[in-house]
C-alpha cells in the first residue's frame, strides 16, 4: 500500500479492465466501498480514469445507473460466462 492508503493495481490486471472496456463486456464485480460494505453487481465498464493518484473504474448497471469504483477496492471482476478477469488483492 502506498501513501494515503491507495494500493497500486497490477499492469495486466488494468489492461484487462481496458479490454472488457473496449468489447463492452458486462462483468460480475465484487467491491468494497469506502464504509468497507461488500457489494456484487453485473457491470459494463466505460471508462478508466486516475485523479488525485487514484484510479477509478467508472461503470453502468443493467439498468444504467453509473458507478465508480476504486480499482484497488475491487476485489473480483469476472466476465459473464468466462473467466476471471482478476483481483487487485
Amino acid at each position: 500500500m502506498s501513501k494515503g492508503g491507495h494500493t497500486p493495481v497490477d499492469c495486466d490486471l488494468h489492461e484487462r479492465y481496458e479490454l472488457a472496456i473496449m468489447h463492452r463486456e458486462t462483468l460480475f464485480i465484487r467491491w468494497r466501498d469506502a464504509d468497507g460494505l461488500t457489494h456484487l453487481e453485473h457491470l459494463r465498464p466505460f471508462d478508466l480514469r486516475a485523479r488525485a493518484g487514484e484510479e477509478f473504474l467508472f461503470a453502468r448497471t443493467i439498468s444504467g445507473e453509473e458507478r465508480v469504483l476504486k480499482l484497488d477496492a475491487i476485489a473480483e471482476a469476472r466476465r459473464e460466462n468466462g473467466p476471471a478477469t482478476g483481483s487487485s488483492s
